[in-house]
């Protein structure tokens, strides 16, 4: 065998394989969980939010968990931010409160101080964070909680994209292609070594929060706040993930193929330190983005000579195969199964340009 062909036969095992793992992984079954009832304290930035606040503190008003308090920091918002927060405050007593961020220091990342800001307003023993864009369940504070086994340091939320027959075939292929990404986080993080984690739904100790000294070591960095917290408190405890729908966080997919880059070029950015921190972590995303490039180029690799047809369509099936097994339940769950076939074509062309578009600066963040 060439070097040219060895490093296709490992790069597509080691996906593949990785893909069984982590299918076995999520057909285990959860743990009980804990029965311990901590003061939660909810964190939310949100800036320039009066049209989808609302939505999110009025399911917050409806939790089922009772301990808890949420505390939204308005971000320097022009709008009715604020006064929305203020007025839920005034009909439930105690449980909500507004905290102002007048002003970001240069080179300070918005939403990583203004979180910041939050968690030094809040009380909670645990620290729950979702986006003021989210809708939650009634039973997401209760069932995250439940999660904190004493060896918890930190819980990540599942959460997933609105697509409903309303929906556009854009939506609707954000929705899966979201649904593998969080499919991945849950079934890694039950392997132990968790590839991600999404700010719409997370929850840290406060303990292990403040052991690690927060955001202050990520605050010049606009993207990524949940995985810079879950690189530097992998040292602090073990990371569970909540899988049930009773903590499924929902949010809107974007509405343009040119917001769809900026989010994606977002979390690439934010990724690279923990990818390189883990060799299990770097090894899977390396193989990753091989495969990925193998079904991409491929064809070209024929063309000049590098491998034959029933090479690349062997390694193909292969890939297709890892996929439809981690993936195809769960999607066919939610009616997204038919957006695989595109998603396969398609990811691997955003994907690859995302890794590369991710390590530079090139995108913007409202907050």
């Amino acid at each position: 065998m060439t070097l040219f062909e060895i490093l296709n036969v490992t790069a597509l095992g080691v996906y593949t394989a990785a893909s069984v793992a982590a299918w076995r992984a999520l057909r285990r079954r959860s743990a009980p969980g804990s029965d311990a009832r901590p003061l939660v304290s909810v964190v939310v930035a949100a800036r320039n939010e009066e049209e989808r606040l609302p939505g999110l503190l009025a399911d917050l008003a409806g939790q089922t968990y009772g301990a808890f308090e949420a505390i939204v920091v308005d971000d320097r918002s022009t709008d009715r931010t604020a006064q929305l927060v203020r007025e839920a405050a005034a009909r439930h007593p105690g449980r909500f409160r507004v905290v102002r961020q007048e002003e970001v220091p240069a080179g300070f990342s918005p939403k990583k101080l203004a979180l910041q800001r939050g968690v030094e307003a809040s009380r909670g023993e645990v620290l729950l964070l979702t986006d003021a864009d989210c809708r939650v369940p009634r039973t997401w504070v209760e069932g995250m909680v439940r999660a904190f086994e004493p060896d918890v340091a930190m819980v990540l939320g599942c959460s997933e994209f609105t697509a409903g027959k309303g929906s556009t075939w854009f939506e609707r292929y954000q929705a899966f292609d979201f649904l593998t990404l969080t499919t991945t986080m849950a079934a890694s993080s039950r392997l132990g070594f968790p590839l991600g984690a999404s700010g719409h739904n997370l929850a840290y100790r406060r303990a292990a929060f403040d052991r690690v000294g927060g955001y202050s070591s990520g605050l010049h960095r606009v993207a990524g706040d949940d995985m810079l917290m879950l690189y530097l408190l992998r040292s602090t405890g073990r990371i569970a993930c909540a899988v049930g729908a009773d903590t499924r966080v929902r949010t809107d997919p974007v509405p343009t193929l040119r917001a769809f880059r900026n989010q994606r070029a977002r979390w690439a950015s934010s990724g690279m330190h923990h990818f390189a921190a883990d060799p299990r972590v770097l090894a899977y995303g390396a193989a990753s983005l091989y495969a990925n490039v193998f079904v991409m180029c491929g064809p070209l690799f024929v063309w000049t000579g590098y491998l034959g047809w029933t090479a690349w369509i062997a390694g193909t099936l292969a890939k297709l195969f890892a996929d439809l097994l981690l993936y195809g339940s769960a999607a066919r769950r939610r009616g997204l199964l038919r957006y695989l076939p595109l998603w396969f074509l398609a990811q691997p062309i955003y994907l690859t340009a995302m890794a590369v578009w991710g390590t530079r600066p090139r995108f913007t963040w409202k907050t």
